[in-house]
């Protein structure tokens, strides 16, 4: 269940079916001598279920791999286990209270090194999927902000991230916004129409577009400083687009502004970060080839207002 490898799935499973099956066999021998099964049956019923349930699974799915007998949208089905070792354990805890029944020394070791053991494999499958939660919230958020943006940037390849094709996602959503189903809903034409404009950046107090480079793999590495002009909160978001000759601007990128990791291992220093700055990558695969002079906006949601950075950067998109 927190297991994203094959070979911790593995051992974590193997331990808790050990643990089942232990349990198992000590309450049938305490239910046999007390005639009393009505508190462990559940248990075993919803162990079995799981244990079944999951070994047709698996077989049915090694004729393609390992890793895809094990694939985690397979794991709620171990809860059952997770659940039945549970009530397994407190059901025969019961039970030598009420006969007045010790464990044996021998009994007493095992069943505290497996309890150990089960709970250390537990707890380190799942720091790390805690990390694997965080990079999912953290897509969540970037692809709920493309939607949002979706009337500015509707080519927006961060909405691939939806896991169907763009042109379904836009679709869809459009078509709940014209029911106000959409969460959160689209940005406000007037804020729409602002951010298609060349900003005026001159004696601007929302920040500077810094730097935009593309580095080796063709993302888009854009640093900067960005804020809300009388305000103390951070801008929602900030839009960067290219701008056509004609005082026009066409988005192409919307992003939180914050500091990445690649920023924080190579360009800046912890401890020296800008309080105001950002340093993000993004994928620029809607930014068409040739060079281009980049600027941008400092979003304040709220107000749908938008406000210019001082700065434009000149990029070649080969």
């Amino acid at each position: 269940m927190f297991a994203e490898r094959s070979g911790d799935a593995f051992l974590l499973g193997l331990l808790v079916v050990t643990a089942f099956l232990g349990l198992g066999l000590l309450a049938l021998k305490s239910s046999r001598r007390d005639r009393d099964w009505k508190t462990i049956y559940p248990w075993l019923v919803i162990g079995a279920y799981g244990l079944i349930s999951g070994t047709v699974t698996a077989a049915g799915r090694l004729g393609f791999g390992p890793n895809s007998a094990m694939a985690p949208r397979y794991g709620p089905v171990t809860v059952f286990c997770y659940l039945a070792v549970a009530g397994l354990a407190i059901s025969i805890y019961s039970k030598l209270l009420t006969q007045k029944k010790t464990l044996s020394p021998t009994a007493i070791f095992c069943t505290g090194a497996a309890a150990g053991i089960l709970a250390i494999a537990w707890s380190n499958s799942f720091n790390r999927q805690l990390i694997v939660l965080k990079d999912i919230r953290e897509e969540r958020k970037r692809f709920a902000l493309a939607v949002q943006w979706i009337p500015a940037i509707p080519d927006n390849p961060e909405l691939k991230l939806g896991n169907v094709p763009p042109d379904t996602i836009v679709d869809k959503a459009r078509s709940l916004s014209q029911h106000d189903l959409l969460r959160p809903r689209f940005v406000g034409e007037r804020l729409v129409e602002q951010v298609r404009k060349e900003p005026l950046s001159a004696g601007s107090s929302a920040g500077t577009l810094q730097t935009a480079v593309f580095d080796n793999c063709g993302r888009l590495l854009i640093t900067g400083t960005v804020r809300l002009p009388n305000q103390r909160r951070r801008p929602d978001s900030v839009v960067v687009g290219y701008a056509t000759g004609d005082h026009r601007l066409i988005p192409f990128t919307v992003f939180r502004s914050k500091f990445e990791g690649w920023a924080l291992k190579g360009q800046f220093r912890i401890d020296d970060l800008p309080p105001d700055g950002f340093a993000v990558s993004i994928d620029a695969s809607n930014l068409p080839k040739g060079p281009h002079l980049l600027q941008a906006w400092s979003i304040d949601m709220p107000q749908q207002t938008a406000f210019p950075l001082t700065g434009s950067v000149n990029v070649h998109n080969e």
